[in-house]
């Protein structure tokens, strides 16, 4: 019985050894992970500046198994990705590589990786609702305005696609209470009116041009559908009746355009006479 005994613990020392023989060859403390992060990269770099790809795959690859605690296992996964973007063939595995991104290292660059992720599912896949999901991600990680934009306007093109424009105003009004000193606000309200005036929320456009500061703005000037909504509320506004005729003729509807001209005189000479 006791030899027994004495050859299940034998046994189970050899193993413990074993375990410990092995856990120090593959396990690297995160100092020494970054050493050799750092030396792999520059390998992986040299290797894609010179064509071969392959061996910087395998380089980069290495990082992000070998080397999690290092700087260098986000630049490789977000090389990694890129590299397999380009090639139709290896989207399947660039998505692959995106959902490992958005898992480890999202509060780098994740809006960016999302909103690629969102075009793959959309351009060619064609699976609009796993698109939608990265565009919302990518918009709600908010790692770089350049990225949120582009996803919003991913999202804009397919909801208006789709005749759901109350999701396009919610969106804009996303990006307007996220990002005000960041973006021009005018921009996104004068959206907000073109999108309240196709569903026929005609007060709700107006309350929203309301909203815009500089009615001086090209993008303002140049947009009919804003004085349209103007003149509707402001039936003696002669400066909006001019400009909305501006828009008639700028578009070729001349006949349009000199008849509000006439109703913008009229009403300028009228502004005169009360003065």
């Amino acid at each position: 019985m006791k030899g027994i005994i004495a050859g299940v613990l034998i046994g189970i020392a050899i193993i413990i050894s074993i375990f410990f023989i092995f856990r120090k060859k593959v396990y690297l403390s995160p100092e020494k992970q970054k050493v050799l992060a750092a030396t792999l990269y520059e390998k992986a770099k040299k290797f894609e500046e010179k064509g071969d790809i392959k061996k910087a795959i395998r380089v980069y690859e290495k990082i992000v198994k070998r080397c999690p605690a290092s700087y260098q296992r986000e630049l490789s996964l977000y090389k990694l990705f890129y590299i397999y973007k380009d090639k139709l063939k290896k989207l399947k595995k660039a998505l692959e590589i995106g959902r490992m991104y958005l898992m480890y290292c999202s509060r780098i660059r994740g809006s960016e990786i999302a909103f690629e992720m969102g075009e793959i599912y959309r351009i060619f896949y064609k699976k609009i609702d796993e698109a939608i999901s990265l565009y919302r991600k990518a918009m709600k990680l908010k790692t770089k305005l350049e990225w949120i934009l582009k996803s919003y306007q991913a999202l804009s093109l397919i909801f208006y696609e789709k005749g759901k424009i109350e999701e396009v105003i919610k969106m804009n009004n996303f990006i307007i209470e996220n990002f005000k000193d960041r973006i021009d606000e005018d921009f996104y309200h004068l959206l907000n009116v073109k999108a309240y005036w196709r569903i026929g929320k005609v007060k709700d456009a107006y309350n929203e041009a309301k909203k815009i500061k500089d009615y001086n703005k090209v993008f303002v000037k140049h947009e009919i559908i804003f004085w349209k909504v103007i003149t509707n509320f402001e039936k003696n506004n002669s400066f909006a009746w001019r400009m909305l005729g501006n828009n008639y003729f700028r578009l070729g509807f001349k006949d349009e355009a000199k008849e509000v001209w006439r109703k913008a005189e009229l009403l300028k000479r009228k502004e005169k006479l009360k003065k």
